[in-house]
């Protein structure tokens, strides 16, 4: 266990000194090992997901989201087969 402390604080160490942007890319990286390696996360990445969402600007606002809503499309997709 001692070992994989080690290594976390090592990671954490020397990803404090990169960048933003480097920081970034490291955790999609492990992201990508994580997916890959087909363990479930501990914890949801659905904050980190909006995050990057902001910080790349692909994240709308309810207002937004209000205003494309078309009540006439209501019940547009009820017959889409789940599952």
């Amino acid at each position: 266990m001692s070992g994989t402390i080690n290594i976390e604080q090592a990671v954490l160490d020397n990803l404090r000194t990169l960048p933003n942007e480097k920081q970034q890319e490291v955790l999609d990286f492990v992201e990508f090992l994580v997916q890959k390696s087909g363990k479930p996360r501990q914890g949801s990445s659905e904050a980190s997901d909006q995050q990057k969402a902001r910080e790349t600007g692909n994240i709308r606002s309810h207002d937004a989201f209000l205003k494309g809503y078309a009540p006439e499309d209501e019940g547009l997709y009820d017959d889409y087969p789940t599952g």
